[in-house]
């Protein structure tokens, strides 16, 4: 069975009981430092707690390679997955394990086959027995649409929790 967690911006973690991968592992307060933009929610854990067996950084912005991060992270046996122009600064991040992909490439990891998100969302919209609408209206690159997908759902779970939480607080 697939667990899915999300870490908050555009980060989840996906566990099959046998690998483990990390998506956009945002952990540190790098954009705010720099740009002047903070976290949609704080980070869940210390970037040294991450105990991923790959690690995907979507595209090359702060958020998705966070510079601040990586290099707290116990890489080990950590395998990088990221667009060719990130690897300078994974590199200066201390990571040894790279492999680069590129617009229009595919990957598998493990049993996790990264063309899947529309199945994941079918899925979940089968098991929970909800209506969810995703509508892509711009993109052509695969892992630019999949990172707005999961943002947007997130950012509107977040929302829903917010609304209930405070339904919930006005009742009692």
């Amino acid at each position: 069975m697939l667990k899915i967690r999300w870490i908050g911006q555009s980060g989840y973690i996906l566990n099959d009981g046998k690998t483990e991968i990390c998506i956009d592992p945002y952990l540190s307060n790098v954009v705010d430092r720099i740009a002047k933009r903070g976290r949609m929610v704080k980070a869940p854990f210390l970037p040294e707690e991450l105990k991923s067996d790959v690690i995907i950084c979507t595209h090359n912005h702060l958020d998705h390679v966070d510079i601040d991060a990586i290099p707290l992270m116990k890489k080990g046996n950590m395998l990088f997955l990221a667009p060719s122009d990130a690897k300078n600064q994974l590199v200066e991040c201390g990571v040894t394990k790279f492999k680069e992909f590129d617009e229009g490439a595919t990957e598998k990891i493990g049993d996790f086959d990264t063309e899947l998100v529309e199945e994941f969302f079918m899925a979940l919209t089968r098991c929970a027995e909800i209506t969810l609408h995703i509508k892509k209206m711009a993109g052509e690159n695969s892992h630019h649409i999949a990172e707005g997908i999961f943002k947007s759902f997130a950012r509107r779970l977040l929302l829903l929790y917010n609304i209930l939480i405070r339904q919930l607080k006005e009742e009692f």
